[in-house]
């Protein structure tokens, strides 16, 4: 009778925690789909269309996303306050 309880038990743990994992994975491609909507919004408002510029968007988004602290300054230099060298 012990053994068949124990049987029952781990049944309902292992479905338990099936259960759960669908869901997290479920979640999360929702997330994700709501993600590349925005992102494709945010793009299209923005007129970012070169995949560079996409890029360099993700990049900055990941280091303010990152849970260690980043102490970031992000600045834009005009063409004609930019010293030009000549290559060597």
């Amino acid at each position: 009778m012990l053994l068949e309880k124990e049987k029952v038990l781990r049944i309902a743990a292992a479905e338990a925690s099936l259960v759960k994992a669908k869901a997290l994975a479920e979640a999360q491609l929702i997330v994700l789909n709501a993600q590349n909507a925005g992102f494709l919004l945010l793009f299209q408002s923005a007129n970012i269309t070169l995949q560079k510029h996409k890029l360099a968007f993700d990049s900055l988004r990941s280091l303010r996303l990152r849970t260690s602290p980043t102490d970031i300054d992000i600045s834009y230099l005009a063409a004609d306050s930019v010293i030009k060298t000549k290559p060597a």
